[in-house]
């Protein structure tokens, strides 16, 4: 089981539809369908209900959901942190100084500008 298949089987689930599952992925239908068998067979259950109307999902599909949407809205959210732990540093900066001038503050700093 990977990610892909779990955005797969929530995009089936979501749409009701693997036709309509497939275009919102951009994936054959028949690779989606595959990725589908190929993720029950892993489990060793079957998640969807087919139907002339399309699929539902059964007890175990519902199940599978759940975590499937927790676990790729745990991973985009780790992704998200650490491209910004890349970006330009974020906070509040305090300084302190070690000796205040005779007035009390804190004698003027060099220049601010961007750490190298």
């Amino acid at each position: 089981m990977d990610v892909k298949q779990l955005r797969y089987f929530i995009a089936i689930a979501e749409e009701g539809s693997l036709s309509a599952a497939a275009q919102r992925v951009n994936v054959a239908q028949p690779s989606l369908s595959q990725h589908v068998i190929s993720l029950g067979r892993d489990l060793g259950v079957k998640l969807l209900e087919r139907s002339p109307r399309g699929v539902s999902l059964i007890q175990s599909g519902e199940v599978l959901l759940s975590h499937a949407r927790e676990i790729v809205t745990s991973l985009e959210t780790a992704v998200e942190s650490v491209r910004q732990s890349g970006a330009e540093p974020m906070g509040e900066v305090r300084r302190s100084c070690p000796k205040l001038s005779d007035d009390g503050q804190c004698p003027p700093s060099g220049p601010v500008g961007h750490l190298d």
